[in-house]
């Protein structure tokens, strides 16, 4: 059997996460320095901070992951236009 379309959606699906991951590390690994340097231990200043960097990420990158989304989804489908009526 072959999976080539498994394995390809499954390392497309890693691609297109990574800028909304690497936000998120970003913004708590921020967070954790902000606690630790003013000794805040509050679970809502980590929380706030993880959806800030998923909101910047999304905003820096939600239109080329649409677009390659889209671009994919194409391609998977033999370049059907599905919405064109």
């Amino acid at each position: 059997m072959d999976f080539s379309a498994v394995v390809n959606a499954l390392h497309f699906a890693v691609i297109l996460a990574l800028p909304l991951l690497v936000g998120v590390v970003v913004a708590a690994i921020l967070a954790g320095v902000l606690q630790a340097a003013t000794q805040i231990q509050d679970g809502a200043i980590s929380l706030v901070s993880r959806l800030g960097g998923i909101a910047l990420a999304l905003y820096l990158y939600g239109t080329k992951i649409s677009t390659d989304l889209l671009n994919y989804a194409s391609r998977l489908w033999g370049g059907a236009d599905f919405y064109h009526w």
